[in-house]
């Protein structure tokens, strides 16, 4: 009896039994069972921890009826070898405890930025993710403007959607949106993952005593480094071959603050061709008002 690999009936954790008659010839006897589509675990308690996994072993001899036993002899049964095949499990239901994994810092190059006077009315920056793992998944992510010795953060810490238990394979999508407002979080569940609607939305504001992403544009920083990592911590299933992957994207558009009066000056003056000596020797003798159109494109 392999108490810690069985079915589940009506709720209640039946466990797998490997076992038949054994013949008497003098020969091996090998049972075998498989243990797919099995639960392992504790039957009963779903939140234990597995530490060992328990194998009983029953021995029952049939009466004998009318047969011959010789005397002077002994007689024993014994059973050599309880082997157990190398076992590959389509996925593994688990508890975790703050379980976490770094991503490597990435450096976001080409960022436009201010000048004096001038601020950004908003930026934003969108993470796209896919997650195939079915345990709760808390990101701990940073975005960090430097500038020489100074330096400016932002926390991306939004929980991920993550699948339900009990699917394999299938994938879920988080997508996070930062600007100057806070933070919102969309949830897409499997049958929904590339649907406009999201399946649930989350929205943070920005706090007063935090950085915003448009507060590290403003700040005009030389380098731009995003990372971080993420914290796996509760009940779920994690299957083989399970990954985490997305994308982000960086948006700035051509929108400003003047903060300050601004002088705008044409990198190089405009010539006006001279006019010729009737024509201003009217305008001179003649002119009561003027007015000059100028179209900047």
């Amino acid at each position: 009896t392999f108490s810690n690999f069985f079915d589940m009936v009506d709720d209640v954790g039946v466990p797998v039994v490997v076992g038949g008659q054994i013949e008497n010839t003098g020969l091996e006897t090998i049972f075998s069972n498989s243990l797919a589509l099995k639960f392992l675990g504790v039957p009963g308690s779903p939140e234990s921890i597995l530490e060992s996994i328990a194998v009983g072993v029953k021995v029952q001899i049939n009466e004998i009826i009318d047969s011959p036993i010789p005397l002077g002899q002994s007689y024993a049964l014994s059973i050599s070898k309880l082997l157990i095949a190398e076992m590959n499990l389509a996925y593994l239901t688990a508890v975790t405890y703050d379980m976490g994994f770094d991503t490597p810092s990435s450096n976001i190059e080409g960022v436009p930025q201010g000048g004096v006077g001038l601020q950004f009315y908003d930026v934003q920056l969108i993470m796209d993710i896919y997650t195939q793992i079915g345990i709760p998944i808390q990101l701990d992510m940073n975005l960090k403007g430097l500038k020489g010795e100074d330096s400016v953060l932002a926390v991306i810490n939004p929980e991920l959607n993550v699948p339900e238990i009990n699917t394999t394979g299938d994938s879920v999508r988080t997508i996070i949106t930062l600007n100057k407002d806070g933070q919102k979080v969309e949830w897409y569940h499997m049958d929904n993952i590339d649907g406009y609607i999201p399946d649930a939305t989350i929205f943070t504001p920005i706090d007063e005593e935090e950085n915003s992403i448009v507060d590290i544009m403003n700040f005009a920083p030389e380098k731009i480094e995003f990372g971080g990592g993420a914290k796996i911590n509760g009940p779920g299933f994690l299957a083989p071959n399970s990954f985490l992957w997305g994308t982000f994207t960086l948006i700035a558009p051509l929108a400003f603050i003047f903060e300050q009066p601004v002088n705008i000056l044409p990198a190089t003056p405009t010539a006006m061709a001279p006019m010729d000596p009737a024509t201003s020797q009217q305008i001179d003798s003649s002119l009561v008002e003027a007015a000059l159109n100028v179209t900047i494109t």
